[in-house]
């Protein structure tokens, strides 16, 4: 009878002892969780726009500056004045998303940010540049004198 219980003992404390160990295990892939978790974090928040949506958010832009430009004038006006404006525009939303993304060009914005950024080009309205960003540049005049374009009433004071 001394025997097993000796032996039942010895079982027991064998017991203990992978118990202890599953503690510790359990705490280290714990601790090996939490430390994965926030590299994964780190690095989703590193990671910017692909190929694909870098070209998603040129085409917005493109498109937003062209429906921009087609609302700026009213009349029609010459292409090359047009496609002046198309690109201030273009440059100015450019911009916005810089500014908005803290970033030094636009592809550099990151892809958890990719529908933000399509928002914000969405959002670019004339109703909300400012009157500096509105006006014709030296360049557009030129153009627009050598063309003979009309833009009476497109000066912003």
């Amino acid at each position: 009878m001394s025997n097993q219980l000796l032996e039942l003992e010895k079982t027991l404390e064998n017991q203990l002892v992978l118990v202890k160990e599953m503690r510790l295990i359990k705490s280290d892939v714990s601790k090996m969780k939490e430390e994965i978790t926030k590299d994964v974090q780190e690095l989703r928040d590193s990671i910017t726009l692909n190929r694909h949506e870098g070209a998603e958010i040129q085409s917005a832009v493109g498109k937003k500056a062209w429906d921009l430009a087609k609302e700026y004038f009213d009349h029609k006006v010459s292409d090359d004045l047009f496609l002046a404006k198309v690109g201030h525009f273009r440059g100015i939303i450019y911009k916005r998303l810089k500014e908005t993304f803290n970033v030094p060009r636009y592809y550099d914005i990151r892809r958890i940010d990719f529908t933000r950024a399509k928002q914000v080009i969405e959002i670019v309205s004339l109703s909300n540049l400012k009157d500096y960003q509105l006006r014709l540049t030296a360049r557009q005049k030129e153009i627009a004198y050598l063309n003979a374009d009309n833009v009476d009433g497109l000066e912003i004071v």
